[in-house]
C-alpha cells in the first residue's frame, strides 16, 4: 500500500511527457470555451435586464403625467400644424403628417394607443 501511495506521489510530482501535454491542452482550450460562453450568456442576460428596465422606465413616465400635462399633450397633436408638430426633436414632416391624418384624438390614451400602432412606431424600433 505505502508503495502505491508512493508511486502516485512520484507520478504527480514528475514532469509530464509529450502525450500527456497533447492531451491537455484540448482539455484547458475546453474549459476556456465554456467559460467565455458562460462571460457571454452573462452579458446577454445584463443587457437584456437592461432594456427591460428602460422599457419599464418609459411606461413609468407615461403614467406620471398629470391630468393637466395630459390634456396640454393632447391639444398640442390635436391643434398643431405640421410645421409645429415637426419642430420636435423626435418628430420629422412625414411624421408629424402621419399624426395630422390620425385625428381626432378623443383622448390622450386614444392618442398614445394611436401613435404606437401605426407606422409611426414601426418606423423607431
Amino acid at each position: 500500500k505505502e508503495e502505491k501511495e508512493e508511486e502516485k506521489s512520484n507520478n504527480e510530482n514528475r514532469p509530464m511527457n509529450e502525450q500527456e501535454v497533447t492531451k491537455k491542452i484540448p482539455e484547458q482550450q475546453n474549459h476556456q470555451q465554456q467559460e467565455e460562453n458562460q462571460q457571454q450568456q452573462q452579458e446577454q442576460v445584463q443587457q437584456k435586464n437592461q432594456k427591460q428596465e428602460g422599457e419599464e422606465t418609459n411606461d413609468q413616465k407615461r403614467q406620471e403625467h398629470t391630468a393637466e400635462q395630459k390634456e396640454k399633450i393632447l391639444t398640442f397633436f390635436q391643434n398643431s400644424s405640421v410645421e409645429e408638430i415637426s419642430s420636435l426633436n423626435t418628430c420629422s414632416t412625414k411624421e408629424a403628417n402621419l399624426i395630422i391624418q390620425l385625428r381626432p384624438f378623443t383622448s390622450y390614451d386614444q392618442l398614445l394607443q394611436q401613435l404606437t400602432k401605426t407606422p409611426l412606431a414601426a418606423s423607431r424600433r
